[in-house]
């Protein structure tokens, strides 16, 4: 059996994602990472909202310090939308600038929402306990998108007036 069977295997009777409406859910490359495919469809099939990654810039750039691109979690519409998406080139299934108009974004898009996500399913290199604190800590692959779009989430929560 290989990981990411028995990844999707534990994931499927994990308390946080079968009480879970709203999940973000990385899409893989086509090797070197867990296999997220069938987490995709299985959200999809229980009812769950799937929420996918998208890279753009943000025009302008919040401050000087802000990264030249940002990561935003997008909503998919269905089985044939995760099925039209287009690979990058990566081999990543992504959406593009031309198809995020008009879909339900976390963090953008247009006027007040308060939507925020139950769970997020995130790529890494390694990951481990801290022993301080117990928190879970990651390595990803260095760019930083899943830090500065969890922070940014943590903050719109706290803009609603709830806690994560």
């Amino acid at each position: 059996m290989d990981l990411g069977s028995v990844v999707f295997g534990t994931l499927r009777s994990f308390k946080p994602y079968t009480e879970a409406r709203r999940v973000s859910i990385f899409l893989s490359m086509p090797t070197g990472e867990i296999q997220t495919d069938p987490i995709v469809r299985h959200a999809l099939a229980s009812g769950k909202e799937v929420f996918i990654p998208y890279l753009y810039r943000e025009t302008p750039p919040p401050s000087p310090d802000s990264p030249r691109r940002v990561m935003d979690m997008v909503r998919l519409r269905d089985f044939d939308d995760y099925e039209a998406l287009k690979r990058d080139k990566w081999g990543i299934p992504s959406l593009f600038p031309e198809d995020v108009h008009g879909r339900q974004r976390i963090l953008g898009g247009s006027g007040p929402d308060e939507t925020l996500l139950d769970l997020v399913l995130m790529p890494g290199v390694a990951f481990d306990i801290s022993p301080d604190d117990g928190a879970i800590r990651r390595l990803g692959h260095g760019k930083g998108f899943y830090d500065y779009f969890i922070n940014r989430h943590k903050k719109k929560a706290a803009s609603l007036g709830l806690q994560e």
